[in-house]
């Protein structure tokens, strides 16, 4: 299934820590399910 790209996402809105509600546990996320999150940043190339 090929998705379309969508171009009027602003993308800069989207930066920072973001941290995970509720998930199905992954083999690579700590046992506990605690500190799931990630952090977002720009690249050069995307701004």
């Amino acid at each position: 299934m090929l998705k379309t790209l969508e171009q009027n996402v602003n993308l800069s809105s989207y930066q920072g820590k973001w941290y995970e509600i509720a998930s199905t546990l992954q083999r690579f996320q700590p046992s506990t399910g605690r500190n799931c999150g990630r952090t977002y940043t720009l690249r050069k190339s995307d701004q």
